[in-house]
């Protein structure tokens, strides 16, 4: 859940601590955060000794303030933009269904801890056989099996 912004009512000093930190892209027409980057690509600023998303102090400023408990997501996809006009808000649910339209998730193969392709998983659906032989072949737990052949895992394909 996003965090409040708070008490922010400096909107003054905030756009200055903004405009020293954007690299406008003329093209794409991203602002970019050239402050500092967390690990996740989202620009961080610090303002009143908080931490703050940078694209959420940008639409506090150049929008509006964040109503509590909404969050703050990208049209462009870009974490590091803060261009208000690449900026909408959105519950939880529509910025996952933002990121499953614009085929942004990690599902399947996709995902770096998968231990099956695509074709195993077909594969596996379509076995007959013991549960817990077919895992075996496939180097996973029985119980993968049959979330699998139940599609409560994999359900995507």
């Amino acid at each position: 859940m996003p965090r409040p912004l708070g008490s922010l009512d400096r909107p003054d000093l905030l756009l200055r601590c903004l405009e020293r930190h954007i690299e406008r892209v003329p093209i794409a027409g991203c602002w970019l955060w050239t402050g500092y980057l967390h690990k996740d690509g989202y620009g961080g600023i610090n303002f009143g000794g908080r931490a703050y998303r940078a694209h959420r102090i940008a639409y506090h400023v150049f929008v509006s303030p964040v109503p509590e408990g909404l969050f703050v997501c990208h049209h462009c996809d870009v974490r590091a933009c803060i261009n208000p006009a690449h900026l909408f808000l959105g519950t939880h649910d529509d910025n996952v269904a933002d990121m499953v339209a614009k085929d942004r998730h990690n599902l399947g193969e996709r995902n770096p801890q998968s231990k099956l392709t695509r074709a195993q998983v077909l594969a596996i659906r379509e076995a007959d056989g013991v549960q817990r032989e077919i895992a075996v072949e496939y180097g996973i737990h029985q119980s993968q099996v049959s979330f699998i052949k139940s599609r409560r895992h994999w359900a995507h394909i």
